[in-house]
């Protein structure tokens, strides 16, 4: 099954249209100052200015929640997610007296922030949204209330769990997978990570208006590197490795096997009623059998991606592991 239709924007919208043509690698797009536009920029310092003085824009017209300024990267640039995060906190929710901070180490909580769950906890999933709603420090302990809405109310009370809350008023392209927003900043600049499927991404996240701020040579290459094909070629070649290794190493203790199996053959010759030998030599053809057999399924695993080929070969893995283990 294969979707070809996008029915988060509405019927007509340019971000449905360009979406449709990204996805088929097509770079010519169609622009307006509607709901679809791109403004240039020479490099990160000047994307950088230009995204945030876009981003303020927005958050007047459609309110904090729903805007999303999206980046390829978390850090290393000017429109890095952490750099460029620190700059909007800094607006939106400026520092205050009647506004209580938290500094841990090079971070800095402050009552009001936008933040982010990156790690799956019993009270929050990665990637959930929310905003620190009180903080308390005492000489030796401190208290980091957020409220992630449905009366989610999550405490942080060690280094650690501070450790995976982050600013969200921009996220990484990766990061922004699953959400949506009425309006969308997108940073298209330059690297090597540009590829389709993270600018389609970037672009299907909104709901009425998207907006590139970067290099149009850099969006292009984006649209037309549609490199996944390449990196399974990769991970093939890598688990090809891997197999080559398996027979090596299968082979060695094989051979070391097959020793001690003529030797306790040898012994048995000569004490042919030895109740432990017989023992020891039953236990050794056991695990000859076992390895030849996992080194047969190494050997007979199809190269390909193919998700059909692969199931049989691993139905009949499972198979032959669960009869071993009963």
């Amino acid at each position: 099954i294969k979707l070809d239709k996008v029915f988060r924007q509405s019927e007509g919208s340019l971000v449905a249209e360009n979406a449709r043509r990204i996805r088929l690698g097509d770079t010519n797009l169609e622009l307006n100052n509607r709901d679809f536009q791109f403004i240039p920029a020479p490099d990160f310092d000047r994307a950088a200015d230009l995204l945030v003085m876009r981003y303020l824009e927005e958050v007047r017209k459609y309110g904090v929640d729903n805007v999303a300024l999206l980046t390829p990267y978390r850090e290393k640039t000017a429109t890095g997610a952490r750099t460029i995060n620190k700059r909007l906190r800094d607006i939106v929710n400026p520092a205050s007296p009647d506004k209580p901070e938290l500094v841990i180490g090079q971070r800095l909580f402050r009552l009001g922030d936008k933040v982010m769950q990156n790690k799956n906890t019993e009270e929050v999933s990665n990637g959930d949204i929310g905003y620190i709603t009180g903080i308390e420090s005492m000489d030796d302990s401190f208290t980091v209330e957020v409220d992630f809405g449905d009366s989610r109310l999550v405490l942080y009370q060690t280094v650690e769990a501070l450790g995976h809350l982050e600013l969200a008023y921009a996220t990484t392209i990766h990061k922004s997978q699953g959400g949506e927003h009425m309006s969308v900043l997108i940073s298209i600049q330059g690297g090597r990570m540009l590829q389709r499927s993270l600018i389609y991404t970037a672009i299907t996240r909104a709901k009425l208006a998207a907006t590139i701020v970067g290099s149009w040579s850099a969006v292009a290459y984006a649209i037309e590197n549609n490199n996944e094909q390449e990196r399974c070629t990769h991970l093939a070649a890598r688990l090809n490795e891997l197999q080559n290794w398996r027979h090596i190493y299968m082979a060695t203790v094989l051979e070391k096997y097959w020793n001690l199996r003529c030797q306790v053959e040898q012994m048995m010759a000569q004490n042919p009623s030895h109740a432990g030998l017989l023992w020891s030599y039953g236990e050794v053809i056991f695990r000859i059998s076992v390895l030849e057999t996992c080194q047969s399924f190494c050997k007979s695993a199809p190269q390909t991606t193919d998700p059909n080929c692969l199931r049989g070969h691993y139905q009949m893995v499972d198979a032959f592991i669960q009869c071993m283990t009963q």
